[in-house]
């Protein structure tokens, strides 16, 4: 796996995964960035949401346990200099047939194996998880 940032202008650089996809990172415009895209700490908890989301799916699929819709909202609180998390709540919003027993076991499937989570986990930042049935 590898990864490649370039620098385009002022805060802007284009990160690639190499595999053909790439996302713009910058600052908000408040930081003398350009705003057009998130910053990459922003890019961190959005990746930790989109990591649940599709572990969740995958467990969820080898459970042969349905899944209707599904929504994962990570919210982190940081330093007051917002250079670190210091916890993160994610919320797993999911419709489903399953009972809710069911569904958490999905969810605490999910924060053992999701390989961004591991990296919060390592870096010590507490993760709670919240599971809310439809």
């Amino acid at each position: 796996m590898k990864a490649t940032s370039i620098w385009q202008k002022n805060f802007q650089s284009v990160v690639s995964n190499n595999r053909g996809h790439q996302v713009v990172v910058d600052l908000p415009q408040a930081k003398n960035g350009d705003d057009s895209g998130p910053t990459a700490f922003e890019l961190s908890l959005m990746a930790l949401a989109g990591c649940y989301s599709t572990i969740f799916v995958l467990v969820a699929g080898k459970s042969r346990v349905e899944i209707k819709s599904l929504k994962v909202e990570c919210d982190g609180r940081t330093t007051e200099d917002g250079m670190r998390f210091t916890e993160i709540t994610t919320t797993v919003e999911v419709s489903s047939t399953a009972d809710e027993a069911t569904l958490q076991r999905v969810l605490k499937q999910t924060e053992q194996i999701c390989p961004v989570g591991s990296i919060f986990q390592q870096a010590q930042i507490p993760n709670k998880s919240i599971l809310v049935k439809k």
